[in-house]
C-alpha cells in the first residue's frame, strides 16, 4: 500500500538527525511504504557522503503493513550485503517514524531510464539482467524473496549498475527448520505478478521473482508489458497461454538465445521455471563471454 498521506518531519527529528550527522534535503520519489528523500551525511575533516534517506512513518501507513511487513522489511535491509541490492548504511526510529539511509542511485529507477533514453539494445540488456540474477541468486542464497520486483524499483548508480531496491514486501522463504514457506499474499504490482499467485493458490516465493524479472526482461526490449489485462482472471489466461508477442522490430531483430531466456522466464508451471542460477548459464549469456569472466 502506498503512504497515506505526505511525511511531515518535525524540527526535533531533523535536529536529533543533525546531531547525527544526517541532514535531509528534499523528496525524490515514493516508495511503497514511504517517501525517499535526498540526503547528506556529514563526518570532521571529510567529504559530504550523498545518500537516500526512506522514511516510513507508521501512523501513515495500514496498520498490518506496520505490524507485519514493516517489521520484515527492517530486518532483512540489516542483512543485506550484496553489489547488486540497495546498500543500508542506518536505520534510526524516532516516535512514529522510521529513517532507512541507503545508497543514492543517482541515474534513479529503470522505469524512468527506459522511458527517458529508450528500449535496449541486447547487449546493454544482457549485462543487467546478468546483475539482477545475481542479485536474486544472492538473495534466494540467503532465505530471502523479493516479492515486488518491477522497473521502479530497479535502481541504478552513476556507473550504470543495477540495485534491486524496495524490500517492503519481501519476506524469509524457509522456516526456521528449513521447510518451504507457502504464501498466500497478494503483494507486488498484477502486471508483473506469477500465475501462482493469480490463481490464489499457496505459493513457493523465490519462483515468482524470475517470473518478475521475466517482465522486466520484455520491457527493457519491447518499451510494453508482456501481458496486458488488467483483471487477474483475464491476466491469467493470457500467461497460462503465453499471449504476449515482441514488437516487430524486436521479434526482427532479437537473437533466439534472447527470446528462449524471455520464454524459460515467463514459464507459467513454476516447477519448470528455472532458477536464477540456471538462467545465469544460460546460452543467451555465453553467447557473451565478458560476461562471463566477470565477477560482482
Amino acid at each position: 500500500k502506498k503512504p497515506k498521506r505526505q511525511v511531515n518531519i518535525t524540527e526535533s527529528e531533523m535536529n536529533r538527525l543533525k546531531s547525527r550527522g544526517y541532514t535531509i534535503l528534499r523528496q525524490v520519489s515514493k516508495g511503497c511504504s514511504g517517501y525517499i528523500f535526498l540526503a547528506t551525511f556529514s563526518r570532521p575533516l571529510k567529504k559530504d557522503v550523498v545518500m537516500a534517506c526512506k522514511i516510513i512513518d507508521k501512523n501513515n501507513v495500514e496498520p498490518k503493513f506496520a505490524s507485519k511487513f514493516l517489521p520484515r522489511e527492517l530486518d532483512i535491509l540489516t542483512v543485506l550485503n550484496n553489489p547488486y541490492c540497495v546498500n543500508v548504511f542506518a536505520i534510526l526510529e524516532m516516535n512514529s517514524k522510521c529513517f532507512v539511509f541507503m545508497r543514492y542511485a543517482e541515474r534513479g529507477d529503470l522505469l524512468t531510464y527506459l522511458t527517458t533514453y529508450g528500449a535496449l539494445e541486447e547487449p546493454h540488456a544482457r549485462m543487467w539482467i546478468r546483475q539482477l540474477l545475481l542479485g536474486l541468486k544472492y538473495l534466494h542464497s540467503v532465505n530471502i524473496a523479493h516479492r515486488d520486483i518491477k522497473c521502479e524499483n530497479i535502481l541504478i548508480t552513476e556507473n550504470l549498475n543495477m540495485k534491486i531496491g524496495d524490500f517492503g514486501f519481501a519476506r524469509y522463504w524457509k522456516d526456521e527448520k528449513g521447510h518451504d514457506v507457502l504464501s498466500e499474499t497478494f503483494c507486488g504490482s498484477l502486471s508483473y505478478a506469477a500465475p501462482e499467485i493469480l490463481s490464489g493458490r499457496k505459493y513457493s516465493m523465490k519462483k515468482c521473482d524470475i517470473w518478475s524479472l521475466g517482465v522486466v526482461l520484455f520491457i527493457m526490449f519491447n518499451l510494453a508489458k508482456p501481458f496486458t489485462k488488467n483483471k487477474a482472471p483475464a491476466l491469467l489466461q493470457q500467461q497460462l497461454s503465453r499471449a504476449y508477442k515482441h514488437k516487430p522490430r524486436v521479434e526482427r531483430t532479437l537473437n533466439l538465445s534472447a527470446k528462449d531466456m524471455v520464454f524459460r522466464m515467463l514459464e507459467p508451471d513454476l516447477l519448470l521455471r528455472p532458477s536464477a542460477d540456471a538462467l545465469l548459464n544460460s546460452m543467451w549469456m555465453k553467447e557473451d563471454p565478458t560476461l562471463l569472466r566477470l565477477v560482482p
